[in-house]
């Protein structure tokens, strides 16, 4: 007698928990009996059903023929329900399955939202990717100058930025930018990069890399952009004519390498980055030099020298030197060659490295 009572005060016990539970349960034997239902799921019966069975009872005879534990899923009176099964065991044998069906509508609903948003913003980014991409300049040369280039980005859109524009009279602009982060917001910034410094160029014919410089702060502070937003750029323009590079720089600390008969040289110019807090009064410096007959130049962003290995060390510019003096022949593909080998193609950072090289005449 005390068993038997002890044993219908956990039946209880266990209804009890049964009965509290936001899943809906039911208890099912082999010949397909409806044991028990929990209150949740007769709630449920009794405003979906109208009088049928809601849940077809196929759903427990995983676990009589298994003998384990089975997943299934369903849709059911406009609901998707993901059902765990599990035996329940009576002198070895199983002789009912326990069932828990819970509504997974809202959160299946939700992943499909995520989903096509997902969808929708992925073949977005492409879309904004190959415009980017298409801005990149198509020039192989100008005068006696040929150029090479390589264009990394992390994501699907980068923060590097390069551009060549003709300034007429046998003078080339060119500027590399480095806008700080990568992705949607970095690409965005380039692109205003690119169509200020060109408007700056081609429109009001400005031609002096300082004041180049000090106009595009200008027209990055019309903007208002918050602190976070800043970018280095460093604008050099190629004079064929005269043979003369002039240059200034905003803040890029990757300085150009210069490679002429063995002997290696940096393109040294300092200058404060483009930001919001930049000073209006501030004035760029300009420097120049002769552009001799076989000049090769090495303008990269920080991508390239801070790109690291697997045991976390740097690139470093020590390699882009060794490279650039190793020889002429497919300087910028082996350097790319030599990068990706070195990180594993990790790449953690975006990175543009553009190569020009002033050619010898012919004797």
């Amino acid at each position: 007698m005390k068993n038997k009572t002890t044993e219908q005060a956990s039946f209880l016990t266990e209804t009890a928990i049964l009965n509290a539970m936001e899943d809906y349960v039911r208890i099912v034997d082999r010949r397909g009996r409806i044991l028990f239902e929990n209150e949740s799921l007769k709630r449920f019966d009794q405003s979906e059903s109208k009088g049928r069975p809601i849940f077809p009872l196929s759903t427990a005879t995983g676990p009589f023929l298994e003998k384990t534990m089975t997943m299934t899923e369903f849709c059911v009176a406009g609901h998707v329900f993901s059902v765990m099964n599990s035996p329940m065991y009576q002198d070895g044998e199983v002789n009912a399955v326990i069932q828990v069906f819970r509504d997974t509508t809202i959160q299946n609903n939700i992943t499909v939202q995520l989903m096509n948003v997902n969808r929708k913003l992925h073949k977005e980014i492409k879309l904004a990717r190959t415009i980017q991409t298409k801005m990149l300049p198509r020039m192989t040369g100008f005068g006696s100058l040929r150029f090479d280039y390589a264009y990394l980005p992390t994501e699907e859109l980068s923060g590097d930025f390069f551009d060549f524009i003709p300034l007429g009279q046998g003078r080339l602009g060119f500027y590399i930018s480095d806008v700080v982060g990568h992705g949607v917001s970095a690409s965005i910034l380039t692109m205003f990069v690119r169509q200020t410094m060109r408007s700056i160029l081609e429109e009001e014919k400005m031609r002096e890399p300082s004041k180049v410089l000090g106009t595009l702060r200008d027209r990055f502070l019309e903007i208002h952009m918050d602190e976070g937003q800043y970018f280095s750029l460093f604008y050099a323009v190629f004079d064929t004519k005269n043979h003369l590079l002039t240059y200034a720089n905003a803040g890029h600390n990757c300085l150009p390498m210069v490679e002429q008969d063995g002997n290696l040289e940096y393109l040294n110019a300092s200058g404060r980055l483009i930001s919001s807090l930049a000073i209006k009064e501030y004035t760029y410096s300009e420097h120049s030099r002769p552009v001799k007959e076989g000049d090769r130049f090495l303008f990269y962003t920080d991508g390239a020298v801070e790109a690291k290995n697997a045991a976390g060390t740097e690139y470093g510019e020590e390699n882009l030197e060794r490279l650039l003096l190793k020889g002429r022949s497919n300087t910028l593909q082996t350097i790319v060659r030599d990068l990706r080998h070195y990180t594993g193609e990790q790449l953690r950072d975006d990175i543009a490295i553009v190569y020009v090289e002033n050619q010898r005449r012919k004797a």
